[in-house]
């Protein structure tokens, strides 16, 4: 089972989650972390996502999960996500002039 308490949120604040938002959310990081899915498990995960689309909470705590995840099994590359991160900071500056002119 994945640790709730040990994924950090945006400088630190709390969401308020209701005990579904985290029954759902515990399920998803359950679900996650198993190597494989049977089909009944595949089926629980897409009922979890489609809940997420319609829910902004569960949907950044699935992205937070993910990241978490990610990290606790070594399968995020650190070069490629500092690389990418670079490359976005990058067109958000760029691109940055242009949204101004369109507003003002």
């Amino acid at each position: 089972m994945i640790d709730l308490s040990k994924i950090k949120l945006m400088n630190s604040q709390k969401l308020p989650l209701t005990r579904k938002q985290k029954q759902i959310i515990q399920e998803y990081c359950y679900l996650a972390a198993l190597k494989t899915l049977s089909e009944e498990q595949s089926e629980q995960m897409s009922k979890i996502l489609e809940i997420a689309i319609g829910d902004e909470v569960i949907d950044f705590l699935i992205g937070e999960a993910d990241h978490f995840i990610g990290h606790k099994f070594n399968i995020i590359d650190e070069t490629a996500c500092k690389n990418h991160q670079a490359n976005l900071k990058e067109r958000i500056v760029l691109e940055k002039p242009e949204a101004d002119k369109i507003t003002s």
